[in-house]
């Protein structure tokens, strides 16, 4: 993820040691208040970064319990067209936002 355009946003990730000390582990602290943050100031980017934090988290099953903890949805993400597309939700947590690229 450091090689992504969100490598600021990733940079918030770090190393420590687990807490068996048998290894290392990534803390998410920082980076859940940087969500946090992005959530309230910038929108896109919030999900942005969340939705490439979720690719990236598919392919380490252990950390399934951090995706669920910063809110990050399973793969909700719905990139429309020009056309006339349709948006569902559940009545919950959904959130829709959009701009038309250029």
């Amino acid at each position: 993820m450091a090689t992504t355009v969100y490598a600021s946003d990733f940079d918030f990730i770090h190393l420590q040691l687990s807490p068996d000390l048998s290894g290392l582990t990534l803390n998410f602290e920082a980076f859940e208040a940087h969500l946090n943050t992005l959530m309230q100031t910038d929108m896109g980017r919030y999900l942005q970064v969340s939705n490439v934090l979720y690719a990236w988290m598919e392919y380490l099953p252990s950390f399934a319990d951090v995706r669920v903890r910063l809110g990050i949805p399973e793969a909700l993400t719905f990139t429309g067209s020009d056309n006339a597309d349709v948006v569902t939700g559940k009545n919950t947590n959904d959130v829709l936002w959009g701009r038309k690229r250029k």
